[in-house]
């Protein structure tokens, strides 16, 4: 997008030819959508990469809500102007279309909720049987997941100290 304007390529600018220009907060909104889901998407990312990511859906589900907000309240806020300043514009320079603003904001949600459903649920499920083992309630069913990542590697590693645990007792009772 800024390549194509600084080479003088329109079709760079907006993708296709005769349409807007793209944004700069717009263009790095999709970037940073596409990095986080990309890196939720992965099984080799680790906790650090998916704190970035949720980092990202949060900065971009709030660049979408707060661009709606400067359309509805009819304010300006001044985050389309952050990265770049769009000089020969008038109205709303630099600011995105409010159905992107919207899909950022639904997007944004998206990479969050993703998050949520793959990495804290299945933690917080682990911690609770951790709790029930450390109160000597062997009973708890095995931790199962489909994942082949940490949580998987974590659950594994769960359900083999649960049949030690097991083991152990047992054999203190003989």
């Amino acid at each position: 997008m800024r390549i194509g304007g600084a080479l003088g390529l329109p079709v760079l600018r907006t993708g296709i030819a005769g349409s807007g220009a793209v944004k700069a907060n717009s263009a790095m909104g999709f970037v940073a959508a596409g990095l986080a889901a990309r890196t939720l998407a992965s099984r080799r990312s680790g906790p650090r990469s998916r704190t970035v990511a949720k980092v990202a859906g949060v900065v971009v589900a709030a660049v979408g809500f707060f661009t709606l907000v400067e359309y509805v309240a009819q304010v300006n806020l001044g985050i389309d102007q952050i990265l770049f300043h769009d000089a020969g514009v008038r109205s709303h320079p630099g600011r995105m279309a409010p159905n992107a603003a919207l899909a950022f904001l639904f997007i944004g949600i998206a990479l969050n909720v993703m998050l949520l459903i793959m990495v804290i649920r299945p933690v917080t499920r682990l911690s609770k049987l951790a709790d029930e083992v450390s109160l000597c309630n062997m009973y708890v069913p095995d931790f199962q997941v489909r994942a082949k990542d940490e949580i998987g590697t974590l659950a594994d590693s769960f359900n083999r100290m649960k049949k030690s645990l097991v083991q152990a007792m047992k054999m203190l009772e003989e």
